[in-house]
Formats: C-alpha cells, structure tokens, sequence
C-alpha cells in the first residue's frame, strides 16, 4: 500500500529536511487516466467519512505500528519531530483505520505532476509546492506568506542536534547569520519571559544552510496548474508576496511583514534582496578585507540594510566587535543600515515605529488616513507574526 505524508505533517519534515528529493509523475500515484481527470474541486478531509476499525486488532498502538510497519525504523523518519498525529493520504476512504495518531486524508481525483516526491520504495511525500497549496485551506494570509518565504529559504531546522554554547566557544560546525543567532536559544539560558517567548525562542533547535527545495516560480507554476483544487486561489494571493532566500525563521517575519500590503496589515514596502551581496567602496575593502559582505535584508537601488543587531542577544564578544566593523564598511559603502533587535519587536507600537521608519527612508509616501484606516489589522497582523507562536514549528 502506497503511503503518502500530507500536510501539516508533511511541512514540518520539509523544514526539517536538508534536501528534496526525488519527484514521481502524479500518474504513478493516481493511476493513469489521473491527468486526463479534471481538477476535483478539493481535496477531501477524512472528517466527513466514516473509519473502519482494522479486524482482529483493537490496540491503538498495535494499529499504529503495524501501519507504520517498515516506516519507523526508517532513515527518512526515525529524527523527525512529528507531533501527533502524523497525516496521511490514501486513495480510498476504505483503506483508512481508526487509530488517534494518524489523521487520514483522502487523495484527489486529480493533482498536477510534481505533486509527490517518493522517500522509499513505498513511502511517499506530498512536494513543498502541494504542502503550500494544501496549506492555504489552514493558516491565515500571513502565516502561508511565511510557509512559502520557508519553503523557498535557504535553512532546516535540525532538532536531532543539541548544540551548547559553553564558556564562551562557539556552535560547533554552525556558521550562522545574525538572524540565525538569534533564532536559537541555547539549553543553558534561562527563555525569555512574557511575549518576548516566541517561536523562534526553542531550546535545542539549530539551523543549518542548505539549497532552497523549491522557488517562487516553482510555486507559481505548480499553482497555475492546479485550478480548481481547494485553497489554491488564496496560496496564489499569498505567492504575491513571497521573498526567496530567507536565511532564517525570524528573517521570514521580517520579511512578510515588510511585503504584505497595508489592507492585509503589512507595510507594503519594495520588495527587497535576502541574504544580498553589497559590493564594497575600497576603504570599505580595506577595512574588511573582502569584496562584498553578505546581509540580511537589502534594498540596493535606495542603498538601505538591515541586519538583526546580535549584542542585544549576548551573543559572542568577537562577533559584536565584527558586526560593529560591518556597519561601518556599510555606511563607508553609501548604505544606511537598520539594526532591528528583540526591542523593535516586543510590541506593536516598537514594530510600528521600526517599519514606519524603513518606509520613511525608502521613499515611499506615508498615506496617513490608509495607514489609520489599517491600523487595527496590523495590530492583529503584527501580533500573528511576531508576538505569537508560529503553529509550524
């Protein structure tokens, strides 16, 4: 029996994952008269369909395992950090069974090709271009905006190593950003209290660099493909505003506030670069002995950049002393930096007076009644993105 790993289960190993893999023809999976189907109109839930239990076995955890046979001691699953329950597609609503750990989904007449990506000879997952259609019947505007940002960045989230900052050494094998810094919260401290406890703030999580496993354009295809297929119209609204190249989970926060427009709570600024390579004036080069230097958020026509401020995070002395030293170069370059911090962040009126500010130094005009017309959606929209846990991770 074919398995296929659905969303959300299937986002969470995506952002868990260093690579993707190998994508299958729908055909293989929907049979082939699946691409001569027209579009299903949705994708069916398992909630309105009745479950059959599995004769002869009346133990959840008996049914789980024996489902699951063949997949638990799995190099592809065994470190993932799957909450329950794990969701699952299958072709028909007789193949499901009743068990609490698994959430069944039932697999539509028709997908578009680069819908499935197999892990095994029998385990297959949904591709991050069906995970964010799929996903835009769950999250809300911003948080599919911030999926996508995800799905097309450049880091994972590795939850099988526990890394430890002591006596002042750094993060074994880690090279991180200064957003990336921030994003992890080492075992030895103490969380921060109140609303600053985001999601970002995780014990034993670490990011690692990898390739992006899929693009805006990607995306953009897969959803030109599937029309008619429910939560499409809203994940194409959300592609509107995706960045590629987010480098970190609190990046992606930057980044969906910044793009969305004013009606939906953003402050609908230009669509800046990720993780931009500035090219240096030559006291800058001297100074850095280096070429260009690689930052967080540039606008490079209006020469603006921001970068997350670390010191604000006690992070390594060297690396204080060596982000004081970017500034400089970069001021030295033409460019104004923005230091955003956990203070610009801590509330809506911080992240107000940030924005507004960004906007301010980019050019664009302040439209006071539109920006008062929206204020309370960006109250809520500024809450949802950097005031309360991300459901994704």
């Amino acid at each position: 029996m074919k398995r296929i790993i659905t969303y959300p289960t299937a986002f969470t190993y995506w952002m868990s994952c260093p690579s993707v893999g190998e994508y299958v023809p729908a055909e293989e999976i929907l049979g082939a008269d699946a691409l001569s189907n027209s579009p299903s109109g949705g994708i069916s839930d398992s909630a309105d369909l009745p479950c059959r239990p599995l004769e002869g076995i009346t133990d959840s955890a008996d049914l789980a395992s024996r489902f699951l046979e063949g997949i638990s001691d799995s190099d592809v699953l065994s470190n993932l950090p799957f909450e329950k329950p794990v969701h699952f597609m299958v072709m028909e609503a007789k193949s499901r069974r009743a068990d609490p750990k698994i959430q069944w989904h039932i697999v539509p007449k028709y997908l578009p090709d680069h819908s499935f990506i197999r892990l095994s000879e029998f385990l297959y997952i949904i591709s991050p271009e069906l995970c964010f259609l799929l996903a835009g019947n769950d999250l809300t505007l911003p948080e599919l905006v911030m999926a996508g940002d995800d799905l097309c960045g450049t880091f994972f989230v590795d939850t099988a190593e526990h890394h430890t900052l002591q006596n002042g050494e750094p993060l074994a094998g880690s090279q991180m950003t200064n957003m990336q810094k921030v994003d992890t919260v080492l075992k030895t401290r103490e969380p921060l209290a109140g609303s600053l406890m985001t999601n970002m703030q995780k014990v034993d999580t670490v990011l690692k660099a990898r390739e992006p496993l899929t693009s805006l354009s990607k995306i953009q295809d897969y959803l030109n493909n599937a029309s008619g297929l429910k939560g499409v119209k809203k994940a194409r609204m959300a592609a509107q505003y995706i960045l590629e190249r987010s480098n970190s989970p609190k990046e992606t926060e930057v980044a969906a506030a910044s793009m969305l427009p004013l009606n939906q709570g953003g402050y609908s600024l230009l669509a800046p670069g990720l993780n931009y390579n500035v090219p240096l004036a030559e006291e800058a080069k001297n100074l850095m002995k280096r070429e260009s230097l690689c930052c967080d958020i540039v606008w490079p026509e209006q020469k603006i950049v921001v970068e997350y401020d670390s010191e604000q995070y006690h992070i390594l002395k060297d690396q204080f002393v060596y982000d004081k030293r970017k500034a400089t170069a970069l001021n030295l370059s033409g460019y104004k930096v923005f230091n955003i911090t956990k203070d610009n962040l801590r509330n809506f009126a911080e992240v107000e007076t940030f924005f507004l500010s960004l906007r301010k130094a980019l050019g664009i005009r302040m439209h006071a009644d539109r920006l008062k017309k929206y204020e309370e959606k960006r109250k809520q929209t500024v809450k949802e993105i950097f005031l309360t846990k991300r459901r994704m991770y």
